[in-house]
């Protein structure tokens, strides 16, 4: 019985498991009706959260993680570091200046970075040390943008010689 058709598709399986995902979740006004901005009058009209995962090999080496380019065509690559604070502003960026009229009221972000495997006290244990798990996520209010009010200026008096 030939066993490496078995393999490969269990190998496909598992890197399409644990691949890495780049995600945008939004979630619009009828969601938060009745919160508040604090320092701000402004009502919130939607909160957008876009987030990227992946795994690195001694928490150095990116073995796969979600594909952050804007003109993605596959889900995840591999052997690329895409879990990055800066990868995530550019994607929250192209989701901010598709909605015309609103600005950005709160923004948080959140980084973690965790082995995979919990680690004994064993010093053969390094399986949670030889894979480790990142994930960066950005968080943002979006408000109705105020329209631009002209401001009255007075007339400039003329300089006479």
């Amino acid at each position: 019985m030939k066993r490496g058709p078995y393999i490969a598709a269990a190998a496909a399986a598992m890197l399409a498991l644990t691949s890495g995902c780049v995600s945008i979740d939004r979630c619009g006004a009828e969601r938060l009706e009745g919160l508040t901005i604090n320092g701000t009058h402004a009502k919130p009209v939607e909160h957008i959260v876009v987030s990227n995962f992946g795994y690195y090999l001694f928490d150095v080496f990116p073995l796969v993680s979600g594909n952050a380019n804007p003109d993605r065509w596959f889900p995840f690559l591999i052997f690329s570091d895409q879990v990055k604070l800066s990868k995530m502003q550019s994607l929250l960026s192209a989701e901010i200046q598709r909605k015309r009229g609103r600005e950005i009221a709160e923004l948080n972000s959140h980084y973690d970075a965790a082995p995979c495997f919990s680690v004994s006290l064993d010093p053969k244990s390094v399986l949670g040390l030889l894979f480790c798990y990142r994930e960066v996520q950005l968080s943002a209010v979006l408000t109705e943008s105020e329209p631009a009010k002209e401001v009255d200026m007075p007339a400039a008096k003329e300089v006479r010689q």
